[in-house]
């Protein structure tokens, strides 16, 4: 499967889309939550954004099983490794 620019482009405005609305969900519970949508190298790209704005801690899904899980796995185990602050692993709503 490829994708144009255009493909990307409107994956990251759906991105940025589901974002506004899960941080609406959370405006008035005394967190601070920020959000943003990056390209690059998962891992490092989501670090490098929580350098940039002073994050206590990164919070990273655990996905379900077999591709998405694999994928998604990867990515919060890479930020295991690499994180120099807390990491907190989410399991996926459907695990038991």
């Amino acid at each position: 499967m490829q994708f144009g620019l255009g493909e990307v482009d409107a994956l990251g405005d759906a991105a940025r889309d589901l974002l506004g609305e899960l941080q609406a969900t959370h405006d008035g519970r005394g967190v601070e939550v920020k959000t943003a949508v990056r390209r690059g190298k998962p891992a490092r790209t989501l670090l490098e954004y929580a350098d940039s704005v002073g994050a206590d801690v990164v919070v990273a899904g655990r996905g379900a099983d077999g591709i998405t899980g694999a994928l998604l796995g990867s990515t919060t185990d890479r930020l295991a490794h690499l994180a120099d602050r807390p990491l907190v692993v989410v399991p996926a709503a459907d695990r038991e």
